[in-house]
């Protein structure tokens, strides 16, 4: 039986005289070491001891759960304190806690011994009533780390005879999908008077997951369609998709697309696993921005913000921004060593990113005659980086010229795209963005970065890259770069209108007319 009367400086006593109830070979320092601090904080170790391999062991003795809530405060100040006072290096230094109560202590201390700098341990304290000879202690395990959860790069779409059945329709999917491992989901109810759509963003599934479903030898080639990393939830979505008639696999971006083409609007937000956990969290709205991929997931469009300070999303900011920016190497590569910059020079400063990234020039250049606004279809980038107390930066992206001949327009999209069915396949087997590289390289287009900064008082800058370092050159007087020219110009005398025009007539609205399917050489529909 536990034996409350006994208090924290009787065990410090004892652990000090019997070292090795903690720990074989640990040499007692002090007990109670003194730590003065001119900055103002200061303390006492409970045992300061070395252990067999010489570094410094803090030992700190905790007997309530009161206290035990500032035993990670007290271990991190005074091995900061080692090192600041007496001048140690962080290697040398390592802590032990020893408590008696982990009901307050274990999560801080679990998530503490992952990420701290010194290595943090455990010790539970077992005091009874033949104290001291019957003290004892056991190691404490920190709890596993959670999984992380997140949303994924896939959504399944499904077309609803009426908005009453959106209900019984997700609860089927939901059930489903946990089948085969996938617990969180957010399901987009969207229509209107005549249609009636159910669109369910697709969580992560846990790493070692049984009830994930092994790929079919069947499925391989499906798998290789599969975005980097998320083999899994693709193999789950496939699963369910073979179970549900109508259910079509789509990626985030395609939940936008459908809405503003047919006028749809939300009718109803539906949570499954940690979403329903999160409903006081995240609200519709937020629900909403998730599932259309413009906080995460998606290979068009997206808007994200960080600090370079806050570690962790930073690092999942820089991720998606590369997601979002495949098959745009420039601009990778422009995004990356800014942002480096940016790490280096202004780790407070504020980041914002719209990046609208489609990689099909065709696309605009073709929609743009039936109905599409150009200017919402051509690629774009914007950046802002804001400075507490200080002027900030604003990045613009867009498509440049570099005088190639206007005359062979026509002729150069017809050495990558021979027909519009050429097009239509390319956007089908989802290799677009390489014809569109090569598209750009064969019209003389390429995109460009500028860079707007209250020194740059000449104009922009346009960003460029040179033996991996980023540099900026500056506009001429009539605020031109020379070897470039705004891509507006080359739209206006480029003669495509012959051309644009039999792209059109080959063309027809599917899916309510979200899509448009190239006709010519190709009868499947093409992929977002």
């Amino acid at each position: 039986m536990a034996d409350t009367r006994i208090d924290e400086a009787t065990i410090r006593d004892e652990i000090a005289a019997r070292p090795a109830l903690v720990e074989v070979g640990l040499t007692i320092i002090a007990t109670n070491y003194h730590l003065p601090n001119s900055d103002g904080t200061r303390g006492f170790i409970d045992v300061l001891a070395r252990d067999r391999h010489g570094l410094f062991v803090v030992i700190e003795v905790k007997r309530s759960d009161s206290t035990a809530r500032e035993a990670i405060h007290e271990v991190l100040k005074y091995c900061e304190l080692l090192r600041a006072q007496r001048g140690l290096r962080s290697d040398q230094v390592r802590a032990i806690i020893a408590s008696s109560k982990w009901r307050e202590l274990l999560v801080p201390f679990s998530e503490m011994s992952r990420i701290s700098d010194y290595p943090i341990e455990g010790v539970q304290l077992i005091v009874d009533s033949g104290f001291p000879a019957s003290l004892r202690v056991e190691s404490v395990i920190p709890l596993p780390v959670p999984p992380e959860r997140d949303l994924s790069a896939l959504a399944l779409r499904i077309e609803l005879d009426s908005p009453g059945d959106a209900v019984t329709v997700w609860s089927d999917m939901v059930s489903r999908l946990a089948d085969v491992g996938v617990d969180d989901a957010l399901g987009m109810v969207i229509g209107n008077a005549s249609r009636t759509i159910l669109h369910v963003a697709l969580g992560t599934v846990v790493e070692g997951d049984p009830r994930v479903p092994a790929a079919r030898d069947d499925d391989e080639d499906d798998l290789d369609e599969a975005p980097e990393g998320q083999e899994k939830e693709y193999a789950a979505a496939l699963h369910v998709i073979d179970q549900l008639q109508g259910c079509e696999l789509v990626s985030p971006e395609r939940l936008t697309r459908i809405m503003y083409s047919n006028r749809l609007d939300i009718l109803k937000v539906l949570r499954a696993g940690r979403f329903e956990d999160q409903v006081d969290l995240v609200d519709d709205d937020e629900a909403v921005r998730m599932a259309e991929g413009a906080t995460g997931w998606n290979q068009v469009m997206v808007t994200l913000t960080g600090r370079p300070s806050h570690a962790l999303a930073w690092r999942r900011l820089r991720i998606r921004l590369e997601y979002v920016l495949f098959g745009n190497p420039r601009w990778t590569r422009l995004m990356g060593l800014w942002l480096d910059e940016v790490e280096r020079k202004h780790p407070s400063g504020d980041v914002v990113l719209h990046v609208y990234n489609p990689c099909d020039l065709m696309a605009a250049l073709v929609h743009s005659g039936l109905g599409e606004d150009l200017s919402r279809m051509l690629p774009e980038l914007q950046a802002g980086l804001d400075l507490p107390g200080h002027d900030g930066r604003l990045l613009h992206g867009t498509l440049v010229w570099d005088g190639t001949p206007v005359s062979t327009a026509t002729s150069a999209i017809q050495s990558v795209y021979a027909t519009p069915g050429d097009w239509g396949m390319a956007r089908a087997s989802g290799g677009v963005w390489i014809e569109d590289l090569r598209l750009h390289e064969a019209l003389g287009l390429q995109y460009a970065l500028f860079e707007f900064a209250p020194d740059n008082v000449g104009g922009p800058w346009m960003l460029d890259e040179r033996d991996g370092v980023l540099t900026r050159r500056s506009a001429t007087k009539t605020m031109e770069w020379p070897g470039y020219r705004p891509f507006p110009k080359w739209l206006r005398t480029a003669n495509l209108g012959d051309l644009l025009r039999h792209y059109r007539s080959t063309m027809t609205p599917v899916n309510g007319g979200d899509q448009w399917l190239v006709m010519e050489g190709h009868q499947e529909e093409p992929q977002a």
